[in-house]
This record gives structure tokens, sequence and C-alpha cells, in this order.
């Protein structure tokens, strides 16, 4: 069952609120995998395993603009709330969840039409997260409620030059609580040529994934145990492409080429009883094809392949890491897009 609402209230002429909520209710049959040495050992077994989950999304956000629309601001705030129960290996499982998300954001729009026919976009913005995570069956002195606080501080500065030259261009530094802080930052450039309709675009930029409070602290007793001296993972990457528009831009077709490197990547370890920062560098490369079509007004088509070459620091092939994939869809709009 998934439950959604919205709504939205014109104050002013110049200010709004939005307010949007969802509940999620869940419940997935799963079979257990036999790891007692018996005759099945390594099967997947038909048990009575399952796991159920109740998720409660709220937010609510205030939106002021100023000065013919040339400064618009955002204060939002955001509350997630996740209860998880499972039965497996003929134990109760469980955890609670939630995460409070409050965010402000001012974005100032500047115009210059003179010799430079140009327009240009400054943001800043701060935010500030706290998240909660307790194992709630079975219960254990051991297992306290855990809190880790974080606190991010951006700015992005986006320009776009005589209708052809675009560039963006963004920093962010986050003070973490448990982790070390960190500086994170993402540049890309597209320009078009008129003449032939062409883009050709190009991106860099890092990032780091903080790791999950289950990995941190989570356990299903007996089987697994968390690492509370995980650090982040820390990626790397970088793109170049070309996309070409054409038949009166009813139809593009563009390649991409990528490179990432990941950094101290979480790993299972003891056969999934654990995990654990790698050592050592994966690195995945590959090229990205998309193309689109509009044979008739209203009727879209497009689709994407992506070839993807990945390897662990020893070399060898990750796992989960599909060499080839590919998605096609269609959409059409009708009743004069309604």
């Amino acid at each position: 069952i998934t439950l959604n609402g919205k709504a939205n209230w014109d104050v002013t002429e110049n200010l709004n609120i939005d307010v949007s909520t969802r509940y999620v209710n869940r419940k997935s049959d799963t079979d257990d995998q036999d790891f007692s040495g018996g005759a099945t050992q390594g099967l997947v077994l038909d048990t009575d395993s399952f796991n159920k989950t109740k998720e409660f999304y709220g937010s609510a956000a205030l939106n002021l603009s100023s000065f013919q629309d040339q400064l618009l601001q955002k204060l939002e705030g955001e509350i997630t709330d996740l209860k998880q129960r499972g039965f497996s290996s003929g134990a109760d499982n469980g955890n609670d969840g939630r995460r409070y998300h409050a965010s402000y954001q001012a974005t100032l729009f500047l115009d210059t039409l003179d010799m430079f026919d140009s327009n240009h976009s400054f943001t800043a913005a701060v935010e500030f997260e706290r998240e909660t995570f307790e194992n709630s069956e079975p219960t254990d002195p051991s297992q306290v409620k855990q809190t880790r606080d974080m606190r991010g501080y951006i700015g992005e500065y986006q320009g776009e030059f005589f209708d052809q030259f675009f560039l963006s261009g963004a920093v962010r530094f986050d003070d973490n609580d448990d982790f070390e802080d960190a500086v994170t930052y993402s540049a890309s450039v597209a320009f078009v040529v008129p003449e032939t309709n062409t883009r050709i675009h190009g991106s860099v930029g890092t990032g780091i994934t903080n790791p999950s409070f289950f990995e941190q602290f989570g356990f299903i007793p007996g089987t697994f145990t968390g690492n509370p001296d995980l650090t982040p993972e820390k990626n790397f990457s970088w793109d170049i492409g070309v996309e070409q528009k054409f038949w009166d831009d009813r139809a593009n077709i563009g390649v991409t080429y990528f490179q990432a490197r990941l950094e101290d990547e979480i790993v299972s370890t003891g056969f999934g009883t654990s995990v654990a920062n790698q050592d050592g560098v994966s690195k995945r490369q590959g090229v990205e094809v998309n193309a689109g079509v509009e044979p008739i007004d209203g009727l879209t088509i497009d689709g994407t392949y992506t070839y993807l070459l990945s390897s662990d620091p020893n070399g060898l092939e990750e796992v989960r890491r599909p060499k080839h994939s590919a998605s096609v869809s269609v959409g059409y709009r009708f009743l004069e897009n309604r």
C-alpha cells in the first residue's frame, strides 16, 4: 500500500507553502539459504521468512520570491520514519530509523544583456541532518540507540553565454560528527554549435557516501556484526560526450565516455558476516549511447545502452556490475497534451 498527498498554498503573490506526505506499508515473503553444513548446504529453502516495512515521509517548504523573481529563497523541513521487521533463519529481526532534515537555500539570478548576452545564477545553501537508528528485535544490551549529525554548506554557480555556452560549478563542505569532514566539488561545461545543432559536453566531480547505520551498528543475531570503524566511500569521476540533433529537433543521438575511481569501497567480509573498507582503488569506465525520436506529434521513443568495464583493486571483474545494460521507453501525449 502506498499513499501520497500534496498541497500548495499561494499565501501572497510572492510567497507560497508546499506540503507533501507519503506512507508505504509493504510485506515480502522471502526464502532462507542453508549454511548448516548438511545435505542442503548452500541451497535456497522454501521457508516462512518475511520482511515487513512501514515508512512515513513528510515535508514542508516555504518559498519566497523577491525583486521580480531575481532572488528565490526556500526554507524546508523533512522527516522520514522507517520501521522494518522480519523473520529469517528461525529468529525475529528488526530496526527503527528516523531522519530529520532542515535546509535553507537562496538563489540570485543576474542577466547581462550587453556584450556578453549571458544569464547567471548564484546559489548558497546550508543544511542540517540528524539520523537515529535502533535495533528493535531481538533486544540486546549492546544495541543502544545510535545518533549521528551532519551539517552541509554549499555554493553553486551556473552561467549561460550567447545561448550556446553553458558552465556550472559547485563546492560542498560536510561537517560530520562520526566521520572526517569532507570537501567535494563538481564542474560541467557544454557548447552548442548553432550551424549543426551539435552539443559537446563534459563534467568532473567528486563525492562521498557515508556508511549506513546497519553497516556501522546493525546486526542479524549469529550471522552479521556491524563495523563502527568504517569510513566513507570516496569517488572521483569524469565524462565527455557529444549529442547531435536532426530532423528539426525531432531526433537525437548521443555518445558519452566516462571513468570513475572508487576508494574505501565497503565490501562484505567473512561470507557476509560483516563489512569493511577495501584497500586500493576500484575502477570503472565505459561508454553510454542514447537515442530518441518523435516520429509523429506526441509519440516519443527513447533508448539507452551502456557498456561498462569494472575491476576491483586486485584487477578482478566486480560483481553486480553488468557489462551490458539497456533500456527502451515509449511515451504518448494526447488530448492537447493533457
